[in-house]
This record gives C-alpha cells, sequence and structure tokens, in this order.
C-alpha cells in the first residue's frame, strides 16, 4: 500500500466490524475510496455485528469507531453524537432497489410491503 499516514494511522484505532451473514461467516473489510482508488483496509475489531442496533450501541458506548449508511445514521436519535471520521475516504454506495416477480404484485403481502415502503420513503 502506498505511504498515506491518515489509512496507516486508522489501523491502530479499535474498530467494530461488520459480518455477512452467509455461510462463509466473513467479515467485511474497511472499503475507502482515495480520489478514485478503491483501498481495503483489514484490522481486528473489538466487536464483531450484523445487527445495525448492536453496531450503533457499540459505537455509542464507545467501544471503537463503526460503520453505519447515512440513512441509518439519520434515523439515530442521538445522531449529533455520532461524528462522522475520515470523510474525504468514504466509500459511495449505490442504491438499493427492490424487485419481485409479476405475478407476486397481485398478493395482498406484496401490495401491503410496497405501501408501507413508499409511505417510508416519500416522508
Amino acid at each position: 500500500m502506498p505511504h498515506r499516514p491518515i489509512l496507516q494511522n486508522t489501523v491502530r484505532l479499535l474498530c467494530l466490524l461488520t459480518s455477512v451473514s452467509t455461510s462463509l461467516n466473513r467479515i467485511l473489510p474497511l472499503l475507502l475510496n482515495d480520489n478514485g482508488e478503491q483501498l481495503t483496509v483489514e484490522m481486528p475489531g473489538q466487536l464483531i455485528s450484523n445487527d445495525i442496533d448492536v453496531m450503533a450501541a457499540g459505537i455509542r458506548h464507545g467501544l471503537g469507531i463503526g460503520r453505519l449508511f447515512e440513512p441509518v445514521h439519520r434515523l439515530q436519535p442521538d445522531r449529533e453524537k455520532l461524528i462522522p471520521v475520515m470523510e474525504r475516504f468514504w466509500k459511495t454506495y449505490p442504491a438499493v432497489y427492490v424487485y419481485y416477480p409479476k405475478s407476486a404484485g397481485k398478493t395482498n403481502r406484496v401490495k401491503v410491503l410496497l405501501d408501507f415502503l413508499l409511505n417510508r420513503t416519500e416522508s
């Protein structure tokens, strides 16, 4: 990795790691963006979780720095206390879209879910 003092210092921080719920049980590396170049930072973690609420609680309780997507951060009642770090290196993720089979659109379950999602995104 090229010499990047700010990134080298980050590795020394206690980090809260996000796991992926798959059969591989792997840990998501910290992905950063340095002027268009993706950087992958592997580091030991204080807490490993795939639960957003657990991650936010770990950050609140000072266990280390953790990752929250911006929409999740905005929903936190104490979001002003959760200070963003290294914003210059944040990776931008594409939007998430919801798809369903055409035949499923006729079921009440799908209609209820779509109405809920539409109401949440419009507010």
